[in-house]
């Protein structure tokens, strides 16, 4: 597909559209892992869970399976947990140099929520 100027349009309209078409590329690929594959129950989290808009078309495209969804105030951006991460690995293994690796999987990692 091409790209339509229109004068008219503002940063909202572009904000909007984007995040629309997101959305629709999700819930499609949700939709279809959970009738591929028969699951029951969604849970969305993160940041972008607190969006009110994803939350109506997860209730609106997804009728065979249950959607969870945190409370809004506990819908907290991905940075901060993250970082939270980063602070107990430090405590476990100190400080890594300018030269680690990055993972989007970390192994053997455990943290203990009882003190």
């Amino acid at each position: 597909k091409s790209f339509v100027k229109n004068p008219g349009w503002t940063k909202g309209d572009l904000a909007a559209s984007f995040q629309r078409r997101a959305f629709d590329m999700l819930i499609k690929k949700v939709k279809k892992a959970v009738e591929h594959f028969g699951i029951p129950r969604v849970v969305v989290g993160g940041g972008v869970s607190a969006n009110l808009y994803l939350r109506q078309r997860f209730a609106q495209d997804l009728k065979n399976c249950l959607v969870y969804f945190p409370d809004v105030r506990y819908a907290t951006d991905n940075a901060a947990m993250i970082a939270g991460f980063a602070y107990h690995e430090y405590l476990q293994s100190g400080a890594s140099g300018l030269d680690s690796g990055v993972s989007a999987r970390v192994k053997g990692f455990k943290i203990s929520l009882v003190e």
